[in-house]
């Protein structure tokens, strides 16, 4: 209900529009080629766009979110952890399948683009440890909901805390 009454009526795009792309497949849209690679790390749908022409890729959410307001003394990148399809071993194949692009731009969904590209992955890595290692532990406890949604909100504050400081 909250989500029609926000986004009222998603209508289907027709059958013919819509194309499956295998992982390297291009398309062209005008005179740009572009080239689709999956990366299944933020959720197992995911992929990311290569534009050689402009040497940029347009990553969506699988090279983190660089938002505005937290950049200060530099670039300052955290990953998209969302729980529904989150996979820490595969977001770091999937950083890695964004540097072995080689573009010097990348484009992520939010905000505009990022040209330190090993700095953020740097950031990104980092705290994908941290998030796996609360997923791991989350996973074993036996402790309420309520308590385990305390106890993680209280580590992901602290270390964006940490990272933004550093």
């Amino acid at each position: 209900d909250v989500f029609r009454e926000v986004y009222g009526t998603i209508e289907p795009i027709p059958e013919h529009r819509v194309r499956i792309l295998e992982d390297g497949d291009s398309l062209h849209i005008g005179d740009a080629e572009l080239t689709v690679h999956h990366t299944a790390g933020h959720a197992k749908h995911h992929f990311v766009v290569s534009d050689p022409a402009l040497e940029t890729v347009y990553t969506g959410d699988t090279f983190g979110l660089v938002y505005p307001a937290l950049q200060r003394a530099g670039t300052f990148a955290l990953p998209s952890t969302s729980p529904t399809d989150f996979d820490p071993v595969e977001a770091r194949r999937s950083i890695d399948r964004v540097l072995s692009l080689g573009h010097p731009v990348a484009c992520p969904t939010h905000f505009g683009e990022v040209r330190d590209l090993e700095g953020v992955a740097l950031q990104l890595r980092a705290l994908l440890d941290l998030a796996e290692g609360w997923l791991e532990a989350a996973a074993a406890s036996d402790a309420p909901l309520a308590e385990l949604t305390r106890d993680l909100t209280g580590k992901v504050r602290d270390a964006i805390a940490e990272a933004a400081a550093r």
